[in-house]
């Protein structure tokens, strides 16, 4: 598939993962280019890291181009012993009991996720920092405890854990994806990394993100690209982007990410796992970056990034039980639920488009088995329909970036650093004034009780939704539609969940279809099947506003069968 070009963007090309020139606007032939040491300097650490501990694979022993699917190739490249991939072939859960019955030490299980770590990131480009040497001096200091009093000091106690770059970590960097703020070192840890710590949580490295978290594609110039899992030719999903390639590829067993219209799920669904977002106020956000700053009228969350379902409540159960709401002004205080969900009594309504982009043929074919999955459980299945609704709540759009791009292009403020496309297609929108945002903001009030009526009056339990169009979009070919930011919208939690992969023998293009405009036209115009071969197909059940327990009991229901 032929990629967008534009004229070169002067970037150093040390590797094959440097930021693409077709993501920015043609250079100015007499612009500077200070920041380009800042990139230098980031590609460096980050190998230098890996590199200290003798982790660092020779070029010949590094998959070819030609090897798309790098998913399991922790295992396949001899750095890792038998015992170390099974610990990192365990999820969360398992590896708490085994630390806590001593039969593994959190320094041996810190050390197999960062050699597991350092693997991913030199096959996809997903790590933004890291920190061996301190989370291996914290494990140890936890290995002593445990041996010193018998007592784990948390419920996450030794358990390695990675966070989205964006997250406040004590003597780490949070850059958005900026050069000019890689020396943003802070001096304590963020609301939540702090309480993820206090409950026994080892960080031990952060995860790549878009500049300015604004990209499906996750590219900035500080951290370059990053890769898809399954098939290199194909976007990682963004913003959380680093985070769910290193889920994937057993880098971690928990990560945690941010999620403003989709940044979790998107990312999560192209890689073949859970990503939960949750109503905003149920769990902690505050000790994260925003792209910008006093934005009210969509509001992000934190939410859990993983291989393993039981992991996601794991993190849910764990922080309610902290009461986040004594800490964080914004949590609500609801503690944690446990729930059933009666799969027969159920009514569960299936957007097959959501009016924008219709699914491609392996999203279809993900909708088509799961909806076959639920009726053979007795759920009642239906078709919901969600453009009309959609066309609805884009008369109040203009809350997403109401200050015209101001916020984001303060952010580049003092620097001389390429802005993206997407970026500077944002600037220089209409800036609204208090009068217009209070009535965007009651708008989209008015469409909240609007859309629950609706859901209400149609008997409606759950919904399921494509995550995106696309199993995984190739590289520049992202087409925006509206399965995600619509539900950060009305507020609703949502879970992806992993159902099948791509195949080009089965997958194939469908001359029939009709395309609904010309960006679903583009879309099914561009789809080829050979090329997104592999690529994963992921679903999203969406529940009620604040009841996260029924979201998550509810996957576990249909994974279990299908």
């Amino acid at each position: 598939m032929q990629l967008p070009t534009t004229s070169p963007v002067p970037l150093p090309r040390n590797d094959d993962f440097s930021a693409p020139a077709w993501n920015y606007p043609p250079l100015d032939p007499s612009a500077t280019q200070n920041y380009l040491p800042a990139v230098e300097k980031s590609r460096l650490d980050r190998l230098g890291a890996i590199e200290a501990q003798g982790w660092l694979l020779p070029k010949e022993k590094l998959p070819g181009k030609e090897v798309l699917d790098v998913s399991s190739f922790y295992k396949e490249c001899g750095l890792l012993s038998e015992r170390e991939v099974e610990i990192v072939e365990s999820d969360a859960t398992r590896i708490l009991e085994m630390i806590k019955k001593r039969e593994w030490t959190s320094l041996e299980v810190v050390k197999a996720f960062g050699k597991s770590a350092s693997v991913a990131h030199q096959v996809t480009n997903c790590l933004s920092t890291i920190f061996f040497e301190e989370a291996f001096a914290e494990a140890t200091r936890l290995d002593e405890h445990l041996e010193r009093t018998g007592k784990v000091v948390g419920p996450l106690h030794g358990l390695p854990l990675s966070l989205k770059e964006n997250f406040l970590v004590k003597g780490q960097n949070a850059s958005i994806g900026l050069t000019h703020q890689m020396d943003r070192i802070q001096k304590e840890d963020g609301l939540l990394p702090a309480m993820l710590r206090e409950a026994g949580a080892v960080f031990f490295v952060k995860t790549t993100l878009p500049s300015m978290m604004n990209n499906v594609d996750c590219i900035s110039l500080i951290y370059g690209h990053t890769v898809n899992a399954y098939n290199r030719n194909l976007a990682s999903g963004g913003s959380s982007g680093g985070e769910a390639v290193l889920q994937a590829l057993k880098g971690s067993p928990l990560g945690i990410g941010t999620d403003l219209g989709g940044s979790i799920r998107i990312p999560t669904g192209f890689n073949y796992q859970y990503g939960l977002k949750p109503s905003f106020g149920r769990y902690p956000i505050a000790g994260a970056l925003p792209s910008s700053f006093g934005a009210e009228f969509l509001l992000s969350v934190s939410g859990p990034m993983t291989t393993s379902l039981s992991s996601v409540s794991l993190f849910l159960k764990t922080m309610l039980e902290m009461e986040p709401w004594t800490r964080d002004p914004r949590c609500m205080p609801i503690p944690w639920k446990e729930v059933e969900v009666d799969v027969k009594k159920l009514r569960v309504g299936i957007i097959w488009t959501d009016g924008s982009v219709s699914p491609l043929p392996p999203v279809k074919r993900g909708l088509e088995k799961v909806v076959k999955t639920l009726k053979e459980m007795g759920a009642e299945v239906v078709d919901w329909d969600q453009p009309s609704m959609v066309e609805k709540v884009m008369g109040v759009s203009g809350f997403a970036i109401g200050d015209g791009g101001r916020g984001m292009s303060e952010q580049f403020e003092g620097s001389d650093e390429p802005r993206p496309k997407r970026l500077v297609s944002r600037a220089g929108g209409v800036n609204t004034g208090q009068y217009e945002a209070r009535q965007i903001q009651g708008a989209r009030r008015h469409f909240e009780k609007l859309y629950l009526d609706a859901i209400r009056e149609a008997g409606i339990d759950f919904l399921i939704s494509p995550v995106d169009a696309h199993p995984a979009s190739p590289h520049g070919a992202y087409k925006q539609s509206h399965y995600c930011w619509f539900w950060n919208v009305v507020d609703y939690p949502s879970l992806t969940f992993p159902v099948l992969r791509a195949d080009p023998s089965i997958d194939v293009r469908d001359p029939s279809h009709q395309a609904i405009n010309e960006m679903d036209k583009a879309a099914w115009d561009e789809y080829d099947p050979e090329y997104v071969a592999g690529a994963p197909v992921s679903l999203q059940l969406i529940g009620p506003r604040l009841q996260e327990e029924r979201v998550v009991k509810m996957v576990e229901k249909i994974v279990d069968v299908k």
